[in-house]
């Protein structure tokens, strides 16, 4: 795009006026806006998320592209969408408590009495949770 543009210096020395612009400028804006990130998105697309929260990365990007005239990127995209979804759907609270005890009457006797065979059994949580479920039995 080869448009010009003269000004001037005021005499204040931060004031300027435009004395002579050239021809209209016909280059269209940038399609990388950086104010554009997965926040900013989220919330522009958090409207189509309600409609329909399986959206395709496609169809949000297209979506971007009409309606806002911004590129992004699947990762970028991802963490929108993520983010809107949670936006949404809400967030996992955290648990309520953090361990429990469950004791049965011929367990807890058994015990008392000196039968000390104890199973301990463990497993890792995977998912929005996570940590590690142990399990203790003593018959």
């Amino acid at each position: 795009c080869n448009w010009k543009l003269y000004d001037s210096t005021l005499s204040d020395g931060t004031t300027f006026i435009i004395k002579t612009m050239g021809f209209k400028p016909t280059c269209s804006r940038p399609l990388t806006i950086k104010c554009a990130n997965s926040t900013w998105i989220a919330k522009k697309l958090e409207h189509l998320l309600r409609a329909d929260p399986w959206i395709s990365y496609e169809l949000m990007e297209e979506t971007l592209a009409k309606e806002h005239n911004v590129v992004a990127g699947y990762k970028q995209l991802y963490r929108a969408k993520t983010k809107a979804r949670s936006n949404v759907e809400g967030n996992y609270s955290p648990p309520i408590f953090k361990r429990i005890f469950i004791c049965y009457e011929a367990s807890r006797r058994g015990f008392a009495v000196g039968c000390t065979f104890i199973v301990l059994d463990g497993c890792h949580l995977k998912g929005s949770y996570g940590g590690v479920l142990l399990c203790v039995i003593a018959l």
